[in-house]
């Protein structure tokens, strides 16, 4: 056991574990209307008011949001189940698997509502 490549390990952790935290910082500003939003955002991190609230989670995309994350957290699930270079046994393997991947696609995808990030620029 090398103390070195263990140290080495954990400092590459919290080095990218720093980055990633700036990174999402940054996109606070980013993603905000204004300074003033952006602000507000980050108070409302640093209250640490992390409660469960199901309300909440449901209330901006409809009474579905909650089921449809752990629709989508049992297809990502799913997806370790996959062969690894997607050379499967026989044709109807890739007609199913390429079937299932256009309607999760219609399901799940956007419906023409979203916006296009770099329009508020």
């Amino acid at each position: 056991m090398n103390l070195n490549k263990e140290n080495s390990k954990l400092h590459n952790i919290i080095n990218i574990l720093f980055v990633y935290t700036l990174v999402t910082f940054a996109w606070i500003f980013f993603r905000s209307d204004s300074l003033h939003d952006a602000f507000n955002f980050i108070h409302k991190i640093l209250e640490f008011d992390f409660g469960f609230n199901l309300v909440q989670i449901c209330a901006e995309k409809g009474p579905l949001n909650l089921l449809l994350s752990f629709f989508v957290i049992g297809l990502l699930f799913m997806t370790y189940l996959l062969p690894f270079d997607f050379k499967f046994k026989n044709k109807w393997s890739y007609f199913i698997f390429n079937l299932s991947f256009l309607i999760i696609i219609i399901l799940i995808g956007v419906n023409g509502k979203g916006e296009f990030i770099y329009f508020q620029f």
